[in-house]
């Protein structure tokens, strides 16, 4: 029994090794008749772009905060954030009501003092034809005039013996006493004009204080009012209706939108890559993809800690779409860009002795070509000489193949 059980699995062994002789006879044939299975690329001419890849901010190019000139309550608002306007758009008043009650006041006070200058003003201009003071003063200098000769004749007179000295006295004591009416008339007249005149002239300077005063009150209402200087997109107020605005601190920020750029933080080692003008490609994620841009401002310097600069980067055309600022940006800088070249995988290139070849395939036979690369973006590099577009190369299986080597296409072009 054990005996059969041993003739029976020899025979199972000698069936099976039998077989294996028989299918490696006829195998090798068949790798020998169609050769080394490859894969097939076809070379192309293409663009390759080098980069180097960031985050950015997009930001308005230009921002305005306003600030309130005022400190009061705010009464009404009138736009929320996000919210676009024109400038001159009122985004907010303010309490006015205390400087509408001081330029009521003021006013009124204007007006009384306005008739009091004008009555002063008048008295003034025609004191010298109306004044009481002045007529007498006119009767005294002609009682003057007539005494001072009266006594001059009498002086004369006395001088030859024709009248009494007591005579002579007389006169001249009345022409005396005139002299000296007509001396404190005048004094008089003086004083009361000057008088007058100092009253109007307060008076007049009380008014210019009050005009000044009305202005600046006009100009602190027009203030109570938050103007949009440009126009724009609201991005962020401060205030609520019924809080109180500081003056002096910022009310709103609006955002122009015309001009947008995007602001990237870069290291200093990529900083030495890029220049005023260089190419950037944006994608906003969910957005818009492909955005092309120059680079429109490289810093001069980098923080000392952190050894980041940031850039700046003009973007002109945004396909209409409404762009918050703050929103990211993926940014890519572009450092080599070329344009129809001939463009195949790096798996395709065998390296021999500090030599580039790849295996063109011709008729199902491999011909070592030997070739000069350029620029290498990733999986793809730039052929400079050695291969025209068209040429089909093998894309695998490098390290069997050499200069003549019999080969069949396993995958790609002609595939068998």
């Amino acid at each position: 029994m054990k005996r059969n059980m041993l003739i029976f699995i020899i025979m199972i062994v000698l069936l099976i090794a039998g077989g294996l002789a028989v299918f490696k006879e006829d195998a090798v044939p068949v790798s020998k008749e169609l050769g080394i299975p490859i894969k097939v690329e076809t070379t192309e001419t293409g663009s390759l772009t080098k980069g180097i890849n960031y985050i950015g901010t997009i930001e308005p190019e230009n921002s305005v905060t306003v600030s309130s000139k005022l400190t009061s309550e705010v009464m009404q608002r009138n736009v929320q954030e996000g919210d676009l306007v024109k400038k001159g758009d009122i985004i907010a008043r303010l309490d006015d009501s205390n400087l509408v009650a001081v330029l009521d006041s003021t006013m009124k006070k204007i007006e009384t003092l306005q008739v009091s200058y004008a009555y002063l003003n008048k008295d003034v201009d025609t004191y010298y034809t109306t004044s009481p003071t002045v007529k007498k003063i006119e009767t005294l200098e002609l009682s003057h005039t007539y005494l001072s000769k009266e006594a001059e004749k009498y002086k004369i007179l006395l001088d030859n013996e024709a009248v009494a000295k007591s005579t002579y006295d007389k006169v001249k004591h009345e022409a005396d006493m005139v002299k000296m009416q007509l001396e404190e008339a005048k004094a008089s007249s003086e004083s009361a004009y000057n008088q007058l005149k100092s009253q109007r002239d307060s008076i007049e300077a009380q008014l210019k204080e009050l005009e000044a005063k009305v202005n600046e009150l006009n100009i602190s209402i027009a203030d109570a009012s938050i103007v949009a200087p440009i126009a724009g997109k609201v991005r962020t107020i401060y205030y609520q209706t019924g809080d109180l605005a500081a003056g002096g601190k910022p009310f709103a920020i609006i955002d122009e939108m015309e001009s947008l750029m995007a602001k990237v933080n870069v290291s200093e080692q990529d900083l030495e890559k890029i220049s005023v003008g260089s190419k950037a490609v944006l994608n906003i994620t969910g957005v818009i993809d492909g955005i092309e841009a120059k680079v429109t401002k490289i810093p001069t310097s980098v923080n000392s800690n952190t050894r980041i600069g940031e850039v700046e980067i003009a973007i002109s055309e945004l396909g209409g779409k409404d762009i918050p600022a703050g929103t990211s940006a993926e940014v890519k800088f572009i450092t080599d860009e070329l344009k129809e070249v001939i463009v195949i995988p790096r798996t395709t290139i065998k390296n021999l002795k500090d030599k580039e070849f790849v295996y063109v395939i011709e008729d199902g036979v491999a011909h070592e070509q030997e070739i000069k690369t350029g620029l290498v973006v990733g999986d793809s590099v730039q052929v400079v000489e050695g291969l025209n577009a068209g040429a089909a190369i093998a894309g695998n299986n490098l390290t069997r193949l050499y200069d003549g080597a019999k080969v069949y296409v396993a995958e790609g072009e002609d595939e068998q």
